[in-house]
């Protein structure tokens, strides 16, 4: 009988073995962090570029995008299905419902035909496509869109996650909301340029970061 005495791990190699595992661990939870921070360090950076454009876009027209009552003399070709011309309703909000043209998805049409942003948005649609009609995001499944939230003063904004037409109803956890917010704000769910969804990810502005899932979508006030 063949004596396996001598090929049985010691300790010492068990420990090293389980040391190993344990770095191997460790250097995937970090990985996984480093690959959140980048993310939300881009949804920041994002938002921030649009609200720049935002106010580009008016200091050059003295309106709004989406919003623009004379887009079309400006740019004739961009009209919708059915015919209808890209100008907006000029009542000062950037809308995503509620209108023949969604000036919602408008708004991406105008900055890009300002040359003000890059990309090649058709301002169609009934519902939010990437890529054609708005920006991707650093999440998959995930756009921007413009959204006039009613809530905290009124306020036009770029909507991160599933409010009304934008993208899926996906949105993101309500850790990777607080953090955004209180990187970019002021860490209230309610005040601030920065605002989510009241319940269940931010009541009374303090996220509830035991919620389970992704219950935040995340609203990035723009000028008015």
């Amino acid at each position: 009988m063949k004596n396996y005495k001598d090929k049985a791990f010691s300790l010492v190699e068990i420990s090293i073995v389980l040391v190993i595992i344990g770095l191997l661990a460790a250097g995937v939870t970090v990985g996984h962090k480093l690959i959140d921070q980048a993310r939300e360090k881009s949804i920041i950076q994002k938002a921030e570029s649009y609200r720049t454009a935002v106010a580009q876009f008016k200091l050059t027209y003295n309106t709004l995008p989406g919003d623009m009552k004379d887009a079309s003399s400006y740019w004739s070709a961009c009209t919708d299905e059915s015919g209808n011309t890209c100008n907006g309703d000029n009542d000062g909000r950037i809308e995503s419902t509620g209108d023949v043209s969604k000036e919602g998805y408008r708004a991406w049409q105008h900055l890009r035909l300002a040359k003000i942003i890059k990309g090649n948005f058709t301002g169609l649609g009934t519902s939010s496509v990437i890529g054609t009609n708005v920006p991707r995001t650093s999440f998959n499944g995930l756009c921007f869109n413009f959204h006039y939230w009613g809530a905290n003063g009124s306020r036009n904004g770029v909507a991160l996650g599933g409010i009304n037409d934008t993208c899926t109803v996906q949105a993101v956890t309500a850790q990777t909301a607080y953090n955004i917010d209180l990187k970019a704000d002021d860490g209230d769910g309610f005040k601030g340029e920065i605002n989510s969804n009241i319940a269940p990810c931010a009541p009374l502005g303090v996220y509830n970061l035991d919620a389970t899932g992704t219950p935040c979508y995340m609203h990035f006030s723009t000028i008015n």
